[in-house]
């Protein structure tokens, strides 16, 4: 059974495409006694920028990856292998000019 609603969802540019991409990404250190391992997680919203600049993103179609070991991950997948090289290459660019 449905109920018709008085205040139809308007559904603004419909032609335009959400083709972007929020990223929010975490890679955090998991320490043990004697080894450190890793952990990262991956959560990622389309968003489109309408004409008048507005920004309009659809939290309900994001899309979430959690690697509950970074070393293993790395190990196995020479993607996630090159993607973490370079991202580790940059923040350790980015510590060194920030003489951190």
């Amino acid at each position: 059974m449905s109920i018709v609603t008085s205040v139809p969802v308007e559904i603004v540019n419909p032609d335009i495409p959400y083709d972007k991409l929020g990223i929010y990404m975490s890679i955090s250190p998991v320490w043990g006694e004697k080894s450190i391992g890793g952990v990262a997680s991956l959560r990622v919203v389309p968003f489109r920028v309408l004409p008048d600049g507005t920004i309009d993103k659809r939290e309900d179609k994001a899309r979430d990856l959690v690697i509950d070991n970074v070393f293993e991950e790395y190990a196995k997948d020479p993607v996630f292998a090159e993607t973490m090289n370079q991202i580790w290459k940059g923040l350790q660019e980015y510590i060194t000019h920030k003489q951190l």
